[in-house]
């Protein structure tokens, strides 16, 4: 089993979401636990809400194009949890996601995404503004 990644301090992190989920008896399989589908569920809604919230207004279509999980924990119907995201690092038009679903004190899973930002008409990778760079950067203290 691969040891559990160092992501960076989320409590301290800028551009961040926080959101509580409940485990539904559509999220959980065969076996009693939720599955896969579900997982990528409540990431996508984790990573939504932190585009909307932290990149409001963003020219071109957030386009995921890989992803990294590792799950520790199962979670069965009714376990309550909490998903954090947040950016970890953003450039021209590539952005890199950092996601953690605790319950309580227990790492349940975490995740990394990596995407671009994509023109919906062409789909080639669509630049961000400077501004919107310069802020993150800035917030970051990595002038």
């Amino acid at each position: 089993m691969p040891s559990m990644p160092r992501f960076s301090d989320t409590d301290t992190a800028r551009f961040q979401v926080t959101q509580a989920f409940r485990v539904q008896s559509y999220d959980v399989g065969a076996t009693g636990f939720a599955n896969d589908a579900a997982y990528q569920r409540w990431w996508a809604t984790l990573r939504e809400a932190l585009i909307t919230q932290a990149l409001p207004g963003l020219p071109g279509a957030p386009m995921l194009v890989t992803t990294r999980a590792h799950y520790w924990h199962p979670l069965r119907v009714s376990d309550a949890f909490t998903g954090h995201i947040w950016l970890s690092s953003l450039g021209k038009a590539r952005w890199t996601m950092q996601i953690k679903l605790v319950a309580g004190d227990r790492a349940i899973a975490t995740a990394t995404h990596i995407g671009h930002f994509l023109d919906p008409e062409t789909l080639d990778p669509h630049p961000l503004p400077d501004t919107i760079l310069q802020h993150y950067w800035e917030t970051q203290g990595q002038q």
